[in-house]
């Protein structure tokens, strides 16, 4: 494309410009202001706290839980034993950042975000994607995926 230097929006290229600046804006500010960040803290919490049950509790009754290289988790108990064991072998200092919410409808959105966690001298980075619902203005996770992407010493 060949842009002289003195080209200039047109009013109409000035609205659409605007409207895109400000609906970009919308939705980073919509995102942090999403009922989930809260959820999330309330987690990141607990599991600094080392609580696995409380951590579980985050999750439905029936939720799925998919780690790096291991069975599929179904349920709370086998979600707070897989935490426990974390836990207990040392698994602490979670740090977590949003990269997207999305809302789906009025019951469910999906979350991708990145993690980090210590273990030993170690810190491993890791990317998830959680499906939560929203039941009775509770948003618990339904779904969570998570791949390891990075271990440092």
């Amino acid at each position: 494309m060949n842009v002289h230097k003195n080209a200039r929006l047109t009013p109409r290229g000035r609205e659409l410009f605007v409207f895109l600046i400000f609906a970009t804006l919308a939705s980073a500010a919509s995102a942090q202001d999403h009922p989930i960040v809260a959820r999330m803290a309330e987690f990141t919490k607990a599991c600094h706290q080392k609580d696995a049950e409380a951590v579980a509790g985050f999750y439905v009754p029936e939720a799925i839980l998919l780690p790096p290289r291991a069975t599929a988790l179904l349920g709370r108990k086998p979600m707070a034993d897989h935490f426990d064991k974390a836990f207990r072998g040392g698994a602490g200092g979670l740090e977590y950042k949003f990269q997207k919410i999305e809302q789906i409808g009025p019951a469910t959105a999906v979350k991708i975000g990145q993690a980090q966690v210590r273990l030993g001298g170690q810190v491993i980075t890791s990317r998830s994607l959680h499906v939560w619902k929203n039941d009775a203005g509770t948003w618990q996770l339904a779904y969570d995926v998570y791949h390891v992407l990075q271990i440092k010493n």
